[in-house]
């Protein structure tokens, strides 16, 4: 952006009978007293109806939130008219402004599709994702028991080598943190065994409580 001093100006051109331009030039900075978008309003309300528009900044010298915040309003103004909105004119800077501005209102017009849902849409839906759960569940459940009657009857096929680097992973690779986890659960039944045996003058049996619980 650029801080030249001169008067923003708005000029609005109709280049065909479907195509309309806003002309911007001047400074269209915050202590500057901008057009307003009733030109704007007044041009599309003009006869032929405009099916675009587009803007030509050529002239333009600097510009702040309060340009986007203009560009943002023509841009309601002509969805409302399904009239189509042309941004390759504008700075580079503007159209990721209002890239980011259309990106949050389609987020804020999703959620407010998603608390339309009526009652007996959410039972429904809830309804199907618990029935959807449930035949996961008896699925696994069956997959799980049909391998182990083809292992009892020895039908089942595997690779020996698979079933031993198992057996690692969940024998002696697992040794460490089964022993921190017992470690953990004895010195919580330790401390929580003391303070209630303590009441009945039978702390001697901490000892026992954490002993018989970990093993």
């Amino acid at each position: 952006m650029t801080t030249t001093a001169s008067t923003p100006n708005l000029l609005i051109e109709r280049t065909s009978p479907e195509v309309l331009v806003a002309r911007m030039s001047g400074n269209w900075q915050r202590r500057a007293t901008l057009p307003g978008v009733d030109l704007v309003r007044e041009a599309l309300s003009k006869d032929p109806p405009a099916k675009f528009l587009e803007f030509d900044t050529a002239g333009l010298t600097g510009w702040d939130s309060r340009f986007v915040a203009f560009i943002s309003q023509c841009a309601a103004m002509v969805r409302d008219r399904h009239i189509e909105l042309q941004f390759d004119g504008l700075p580079e800077g503007a159209r990721r402004f209002l890239r980011l501005a259309q990106a949050v209102a389609r987020k804020a017009d999703a959620q407010r599709t998603i608390a339309k849902a009526t009652f007996f849409r959410s039972v429904g839906e809830r309804t199907i994702q618990g029935w959807e759960g449930i035949r996961g569940l008896f699925s696994f459940l069956g997959q799980n028991l049909i391998a182990l009657a083809k292992l009892l009857r020895g039908r089942a096929q595997f690779r020996w080598a698979d079933v031993l680097q198992v057996m690692e992973q969940t024998g002696p690779q697992a040794l460490a943190i089964v022993a921190m986890i017992n470690f953990l659960e004895g010195l919580i039944l330790a401390f929580v065994g003391a303070v209630e045996l303590e009441r009945f003058g039978a702390s001697i049996y901490v000892a026992d409580l954490v002993g018989i619980a970990t093993v």
